[in-house]
């Protein structure tokens, strides 16, 4: 493998053509299956960004027939998994074979004054019926900051495989990409081990474009506005058409 080690969608396919060689990719739902007789990868996504983005990921992937788990937001700021688009793209995720989980997030529950096992299970349901399936996983956003209360909540509690469990991180060696960065040096630096592991990736750092964190966020930023104004433009259009029939 090359030793370029940049987070980019070639390197994302040379991890994954390499780790094919030994590792056997498992959803976070198949946890407790039957051992297996090669390493395990569980691999994940966390989606705080694109969902445009996390489908472009999800097809290189379906391409080396590599499953992963994509951990979706209801609430997300950068994006919306109930508007048409984004319940499409969700849904083409699952279709190709994908695992779908929930990433939730315990702050937004304490900052809106929302009981967090209340808000939990109404955003469960709501994804669930949104993608046809019913939840396995959830992964917490921002899992490492404290929150008043936050000890008397556990995923457990809706018999959800949690991501930062023990089952997750304790027996498995976890590696993760946050912040644009891998903690313990790149993935393709661990396969070699031949471990079982958890790897979170999250989907804007190796399909978005540019060689920094800075300018992949500001130019998820500038398609987004771009989609923006097209579909604002589209709405006057239609009311100039409405409005003159009127």
């Amino acid at each position: 493998m090359k030793k370029n080690c940049s987070l980019n969608r070639e390197h994302y396919r040379e991890i994954l053509e390499e780790a094919l060689k030994v590792f056997d990719f498992r959803l976070f739902r198949e946890r407790e299956n039957k051992q297996a007789t090669s390493p395990v990868i569980y691999l994940r996504h966390d989606l705080d960004h694109s969902l445009s983005l996390a489908y472009e990921m999800a097809l290189l992937e379906k391409e080396l027939n590599v499953r992963s788990t994509y951990f979706v937001q209801s609430h997300a700021d950068f994006y919306n998994p109930f508007t048409d688009s984004g319940t499409k793209l969700l849904r083409e995720i699952k279709n190709m074979g994908h695992e779908i989980g929930f990433h939730y997030d315990l702050n937004y529950y304490k900052k809106n004054g929302i009981d967090f096992n209340k808000g939990f299970l109404m955003e469960k349901n709501l994804i669930e019926n949104l993608i046809g399936n019913e939840i396995r996983s959830a992964a917490r956003h921002f899992p490492h900051k404290e929150i008043a209360g936050q000890e008397s909540f556990s995923v457990s509690e809706f018999s959800l495989y949690d991501a930062y469990s023990p089952l997750f991180i304790k027996s498995l060696k976890y590696i993760s990409d946050s912040g644009h960065s891998w903690r313990e040096g790149c993935v393709c630096q661990h396969l070699h081990k031949k471990q079982d592991m958890q790897v979170l990736t999250h989907p804007v750092w190796w399909m978005g474009e540019g060689n920094s964190w800075q300018k992949k966020l500001k130019k998820e930023g500038e398609v987004q506005a771009k989609t923006l104004t097209r579909e604002t433009q589209e709405i006057i259009d239609y009311y100039e058409v409405y409005l003159k029939k009127r």
